[in-house]
């Protein structure tokens, strides 16, 4: 007996047959998608716009003076390969690398002052001295530091290096002030501190402060202990003076507290004097230094020059050439082919041309032939000194440009065949 048709296994084959053939058309179709971005320059496009957020062609540090709207102008350009969803994934990705880069730089520039309107990291110049900014609190960097530990790379490249390099200098300078906030809080708080006593503190602090090596931060703490040398001196006068009240001094001994005190002020903002001229030089030094340093970077590691970050369009000269060229090389084969029916019609001009000649010809032919039987009295009939020449048909080169082929009138043609008058004039009187 014959067995039932397996109608399970028929299905089953056809679906895989349709999901084969399904596979293979959407290959294709993807295949013709991919050749026709290739082909517009679109793919090439996008992925020079994400190349060109980089510094160089390391694609570590980005691009100087970088900005957030460019980024975003390069996601736009990037998710408009519709059908390119391959290309669209990988750039996308790239893209999501160069945002990750752009708010770690960021977030570290805004660790540190503006000075002269450079950020600390521009390009791959790391500025080489900073000064962290004075509106950052402890507790803002101390979070900064653990998100940099959370989302920053272990194993980072060069750029992230330098960034981990900023955020410790941030760290350090922070310390720093911090430290030398406490030292002046305590001499605030000595309730015995006199002036000779502050004077000493002042310059072993300054003394301290002298081994920095950053001028930007040696010349705010030399700033800061300015300030800070003239509160204290306040704070002494005012304390002596409520001492002196609750003892009930004379006003004598009250003006003696007053003179010593603004004697002590006296001689300090004299010594602030030199300090804001010693601070003004530190700071042009550090500008100066900056400045070198930054050009020293640019020389050894130039950035990608602007023409090579900017997406190539197609090359309209280049376009119009060629252009040019296919329209002068289509006239070309048009005045090649009617070069042929020209030479044709001039070979029949020439032929028509040559029948009155070959008549004329014949009868000359047959009176000489009736001269020669009877002898003539006449003198014998010389042949024209400038024979007419029998029209030719030449091969001339095609012509090339804009210049059009003549052909030669046929009213000439016809005139060049006719028998010269001397032998008309002879055959008649024969």
């Amino acid at each position: 007996m014959k067995k039932g048709l397996n109608w399970k296994a028929v299905i089953v084959a056809l679906l895989s047959v349709v999901v084969v053939l399904g596979g293979g058309v959407y290959a294709v179709m993807q295949n013709q998608d991919i050749k026709q971005e290739k082909s517009d320059g679109s793919v090439e496009a996008a992925e020079k716009a994400v190349s060109a957020l980089y510094y160089d062609d390391h694609k570590t540090f980005l691009k100087e003076n970088i900005a957030k709207t460019e980024i975003e102008a390069v996601r736009s350009q990037v998710e408009g390969l519709n059908r390119y969803s391959g290309a669209r994934k990988e750039l996308n990705n790239q893209l999501d690398q160069v945002e990750a880069r752009f708010k770690a730089q960021e977030g570290v520039n805004n660790l540190f002052e503006r000075i002269k309107d450079k950020p600390a990291l521009n390009g791959a110049t790391v500025q080489k001295y900073v000064l962290i900014n004075k509106n950052l609190k402890e507790d803002d960097l101390n979070q900064f530091k653990e998100d940099q530990q959370k989302h920053w790379p272990s194993d980072g490249d060069e750029f992230y290096q330098a960034l981990n390099g900023l955020v410790d200098q941030a760290d350090q300078q922070g310390q720093r002030f911090k430290a030398f906030e406490e030292d002046i809080q305590k001499l605030k708080d000595n309730a015995s501190l006199t002036y000779d006593q502050l004077d000493q503190a002042i310059d072993d602090m300054k003394e301290k402060i002298e081994k920095e090596e950053n001028p930007y931060l040696k010349a705010e703490l030399l700033e800061r202990l300015g300030k800070a040398h003239k509160e204290v001196v306040d704070i002494i006068r005012n304390r002596k003076l409520q001492a002196a009240n609750e003892a009930k001094a004379t006003p004598e001994e009250k003006k003696k507290i007053e003179a010593e005190a603004k004697k002590e002020e006296a001689r300090v903002d004299e010594e602030n004097k030199n300090l804001q001229t010693e601070t003004q030089r530190l700071r042009q030094a550090a500008d100066q230094a900056n400045a070198q340093h930054e050009q020293q970077v640019r020389q050894n590691r130039p950035a990608k020059p602007v023409e090579q970050a900017k997406a190539e369009k197609p090359d309209n000269t280049q376009s119009q050439s060629q252009s040019q060229s296919q329209v002068q090389e289509s006239s070309s084969k048009a005045q090649s082919s009617s070069q042929p029916a020209s030479q044709s019609s001039q070979a029949s001009q020439a032929s028509q041309a040559d029948k009155p000649q070959e008549a004329s010809q014949g009868n000359q032919a047959s009176s000489e032939n009736s001269q020669g039987s009877a002898p003539s009295t006449s003198q014998p009939t010389t042949p024209p000194e400038n024979p007419s020449p029998q029209p030719s048909v030449e091969s001339k080169p095609a012509p090339t440009g804009d210049v059009q082929p003549t052909t030669p009138s046929e009213s000439k043609v016809v005139e060049s065949t006719q028998p010269p008058a001397a032998e008309n004039g002879a055959a008649s009187g024969q």
